[in-house]
């Protein structure tokens, strides 16, 4: 749920329906949505059936929603992880009692060309336990990463590579 009507990337109008809050005050469901999402570790995610709720002060997402369509979770040293299958979807953060996702909402669909063998070369960076751009070019070298990986590294400066 949330209060933000500009995050979504396409709305339907519902008539009816409420959410009951903690203080029993009654909000107003206005409609429902997907909202595209960017996490802290760079990967997009879309969350789906998302509904527009006046009066919220914060996003809520339902672990029983999340539930309902096939995910797992299981918190553990402050840290909530969100799974599905084998993925781990999303990282949440215990903060003062409630678990906070680090993530930036991407309105509208802009798009954004990016180098690919680039992403080839972050992906592997990932894969890899976040192994330096040097590593990453030595097994490049070795076509151990594939054809362009070595290119699209020495395009892009250390601090580029998260």
């Amino acid at each position: 749920m949330t209060p933000h009507g500009d995050w979504f990337l396409n709305f339907r109008n519902l008539s009816g329906g409420k959410v009951l809050l903690g203080n029993n005050q009654e909000c107003k469901i206005m409609g429902i949505g997907d909202i595209k999402i960017k996490i802290h570790d760079g990967t997009t995610r879309t969350l789906s059936t998302i509904r527009y709720v006046l009066g919220l002060k914060r996003n809520l997402i339902s672990l029983g929603e999340l539930d309902k369509n096939g995910y797992s979770y299981r918190g553990v040293g402050g840290v909530l992880k969100v799974i599905r299958g084998s993925l781990i979807c999303m990282k949440v953060i215990l903060q003062n009692g409630i678990y906070l996702l680090q993530a930036s909402t991407l309105c509208g669909e802009a798009a954004v060309g990016e180098n690919k063998s680039y992403e080839h070369a972050r992906l592997w960076h990932y894969r890899m336990a976040h192994i330096s751009e040097q590593g990453l070019k030595e097994l490049s070298r070795q076509w151990i990463l594939g054809a362009g990986s070595v290119t699209a590294l020495d395009q892009c400066e250390e601090s580029e590579i998260p």
